[in-house]
């Protein structure tokens, strides 16, 4: 009995390790077949691939068939260098510029707290727009993005999609209301990888500037959440109902 359960549990740490290694494949082709596949495409050709990922893997067939256009273009300019190339959270300092003062009464965003921004995000170098939350920019494989503000936590042990380690830093600080300029180094980016952004290609080893504006700060995100309808929740698939009427507030004090 004891040599059948190491041999099952042996299968099972063989089957998760291929598993990993089956996912990261997976992402990298996902970031390779955005810009050819018309959108209807998208999420079959998504699920075909994942269909050949062994053992838990495949748990991401019903996450990968609700994806939006814009949801897939994240994930796989997020998780793609998130699990190849494990960042530092501490590994450079940033440069930042604040554009607009914060409002009156609002407390500055620590590590931990949950924030829904809107930020556009831009190749230093060249100035091109690889991600933006404002909508009405065209897809690099078709369609327009709509207003879609982002709602993620300060914690950068826990990668987001589309949000880079400079990004983190770059919010600590700010207060609800406040717009921030942030040059990023490739060290805090996408590192020595060349990404496909949902609006353009970012080289290889580019610096990164991102001017952020926060909408919401909070500690409790429920609490956060009750004056935003659904706005950003869901992840992947975020909700974009009630984003246009949300002005920055303050629900956390």
């Amino acid at each position: 009995t004891k040599m059948r359960m190491a041999s099952g549990h042996r299968r099972r740490s063989a089957c998760a390790h291929l598993a990993f290694i089956g996912t990261c494949s997976l992402l990298l082709g996902v970031v390779s077949c955005l810009i050819s596949l018309p959108n209807e495409k998208l999420s079959r050709a998504a699920v075909r691939s994942i269909s050949r990922v062994p053992c838990a893997a495949r748990n991401l067939r019903g996450p990968l068939e609700s994806l939006s256009r814009r949801g897939a273009m994240r994930g796989a300019l997020a998780l793609a260098p998130s699990l190849l190339v494990m960042k530092n959270a501490d590994s450079a300092e940033i440069s930042t510029v604040t554009i607009t003062d914060g409002l009156e009464g609002s407390r500055a965003a620590q590590r931990g707290d949950w924030v829904l921004v809107n930020y556009v995000g831009k190749v230093k170098s060249s100035g091109q727009v690889f991600d933006s939350t404002f909508g009405g920019r065209q897809f690099l494989n078709g369609g327009f993005s709509e207003y879609q503000p982002r709602l993620f936590q300060l914690n950068a042990n826990n990668p987001q999609p589309g949000i880079v380690p400079g990004i983190y830093k770059a919010i600590e600080g700010m207060k609800v209301g406040e717009v921030r300029r942030a040059e990023i180094t490739a060290a805090d980016g996408y590192g020595a990888m060349a990404i496909v952004g949902p609006f353009a290609t970012i080289p290889a080893n580019s610096d990164l500037e991102y001017e952020i504006e926060i909408l919401r700060l909070g500690s409790d995100l429920q609490r956060m959440m009750r004056t935003t309808s659904r706005c950003g929740q869901g992840g992947q698939a975020a909700q974009t109902s009630g984003c246009k009427d949300i002005r920055p507030e303050i629900t956390d004090y």
